[in-house]
């Protein structure tokens, strides 16, 4: 992302802002495509009332739109506080919500329910066999994705200041990785390492 955007000289542009949201919904489209296939070889051309609406790609969509927006804004020196703050963000609205466990009444669940409608989550198996809806790629908690994408714009970064020295460029990515990796073992603590969540 960091590579592509630097055309735009890392500034918040019509072309920039047009640029990354048609790649959005793109991306957004290819997921939902794929959603549609997957339906129409399980159930034909029939109950498209059950489509799923979110997934992997659509996850990989909104979290690229918001971040190369943030990371076009933003100057570069800020991105890891910014990345801190949303993951943050997104921890105290799971832990006062009561939401740090898989439930119906889990804030994650609740909003994509009020969003797409029971119908159009996917439906999860629970620890004693039954179901609920509960999307894995959720709209709310994209919120976390949104972060790394902003680390891996910082990486990128850190790449190009290297000057193509291959050394300079192992040494900072294990440093940084290794800090970021300590970082998130003790966050893990607090928040649970959860995909779901």
């Amino acid at each position: 992302m960091f590579f592509s955007l630097r055309e735009y000289n890392f500034s918040l542009s019509r072309e920039s802002i047009v640029k990354v949201i048609k790649r959005t919904i793109l991306i957004f489209l290819v997921g939902l495509g794929l959603n549609l296939f997957n339906h129409i070889i399980r159930y034909g051309f029939t109950e498209f009332e059950n489509l799923r609406i979110l997934g992997v790609m659509q996850r990989l969509a909104l979290a690229y739109g918001v971040g190369s927006l943030i990371g076009l804004g933003v100057n570069y020196k800020y991105l890891l506080q910014v990345a801190g703050g949303i993951l943050i963000f997104y921890w105290a609205l799971l832990g006062f919500t009561d939401s740090m466990t898989m439930s119906t009444g889990n804030i994650v669940a609740v909003v994509d329910r009020i969003l797409f409608g029971e119908s159009h989550m996917y439906k999860d198996t629970m620890a004693d066999g039954s179901r609920i809806a509960f999307d894995p790629e959720g709209l709310l908690s994209t919120i976390g994705s949104i972060a790394h994408v902003l680390l891996g714009f910082y990486v990128g970064k850190m790449i190009m200041d290297c000057k193509k020295n291959n050394k300079l460029i192992i040494r900072n990515l294990f440093i940084f990785g290794s800090i970021i990796l300590f970082v998130g073992l003790l966050l893990s603590y607090v928040c649970p390492i959860n995909k779901k969540l």
